[in-house]
């Protein structure tokens, strides 16, 4: 019985300092290895023409704070052309439709969609 005990003490020690042993290797292999090929690859920019159209989908409540920075980031400053924006406001209290009217007027891509009551992240 006590050396099963010595043996299980020895293994809840050593399993930290073997632990770490791994991971670290796994790190070192990991970004010498397996990032250095991703990064090697070469990326063909695709045509303003050939974009697919996406929509990307902003939910939001209460952001007075940050969604005329976001929309305007998205407007402005991606490296995309064919997209919209669509922001769905769920009921916010504050200022944000007011932001959000103001800009929908602003940008030509941008869709607002306000529900005027709260329903959370799961709609019953």
């Amino acid at each position: 019985m006590k050396q099963i005990l010595v043996v299980f003490v020895q293994i809840l020690t050593l399993y930290p300092i073997i632990g770490a042993i791994a991971w670290t290797i796994g790190g070192i292999f990991y970004r010498t290895v397996y990032v250095g090929k991703i990064l090697d690859r070469d990326f063909k920019k695709i045509r303003v023409e050939k974009e697919p159209m996406i929509t990307i989908m902003i939910p939001c409540h209460n952001e007075e704070m940050v969604i005329e920075d976001t929309i305007d980031y998205l407007m402005n400053d991606l490296e995309y052309h064919n997209y919209e924006v669509l922001v769905c406001d769920d009921g916010s209290t504050d200022t944000t439709p007011e932001i959000l009217s103001r800009l929908s007027a602003k940008y030509q891509k941008l869709r607002v969609l306000r529900v005027n009551k709260n329903k959370g992240k799961a709609l019953k």
